[in-house]
């Protein structure tokens, strides 16, 4: 659409930037978010629903956790089951280690819609298991399981952890790989800190590659 000559103020521009940074092409997405960042204003309505939550994105897919936190803190739009404002501040207190603040903010989530968005029970799964509650953990796991399509890395991380806790070695690896594939671009960090993990049992990622059935 933008080679065809869409207007320069289609929303096709803004989409472009966001697609970028969830094909984690981090700095390429950052970029263009900027580019649409300096054609407005910070009082705009597109400032603070879209280009701050893009800014946020870029700098999680980034691992720049300073400035996606600052950024996140002028997005205007929220909503308790989706990754708006609360949700992208929740991923940054957990992987800046701020489990106060992201326990806070994932209950207060829940508490105003608890039902779908099962990726927040899986978050809030994991820090019940830091906290030692792996029974919590474990009923967060089922909950947040029953109200998604399909888990993600944040799940299988937990079972991980339960799964080494039992000593099934051999679980507990597969299901780190697991976690490493199925989480997004705004977990970086986190899936660095997996891949490590996985290299002290000796393991490695998996790598994949593409196979599509042409015919």
């Amino acid at each position: 659409a933008i080679e065809l000559g869409v207007v320069p103020s289609s929303y096709v521009y803004r989409h472009y930037a966001r697609n970028l940074i969830e094909a984690n092409h981090c700095q390429e997405g950052l970029a263009e978010t900027r580019k649409l960042v300096d054609q407005t204003t910070p009082q705009s309505s597109d400032f603070g629903q879209y280009y701050s939550l893009y800014l946020t994105e870029a700098y999680l897919c980034l691992g720049e956790l300073d400035q996606a936190l600052e950024s996140a803190q002028k997005i205007t739009c929220d909503d308790p089951v989706s990754t708006c404002k609360s949700g992208l501040l929740t991923e940054i207190y957990l992987q800046s280690g701020d489990s106060e603040n992201a326990l806070a903010t994932v209950n207060y989530m829940i508490h105003w819609q608890p039902v779908g968005g099962g990726w927040r029970y899986f978050i809030r799964a994991l820090l019940y298991y830091q906290q030692g509650e792996k029974d919590l953990a474990l009923q967060d796991l089922e909950t947040g399981d029953a109200y998604s399509w399909y888990v993600n890395g944040v799940y299988w991380y937990v079972k991980a952890k339960l799964a080494f806790d039992a000593g099934e070695k051999e679980d507990g690896i597969a299901y780190l790989q697991n976690a490493e594939q199925t989480l997004d671009v705004t977990y970086t960090l986190f899936r660095q800190q997996i891949v490590r993990e996985l290299k002290t049992y000796g393991a490695a990622p998996i790598q994949l590659e593409p196979r599509l059935p042409f015919t």
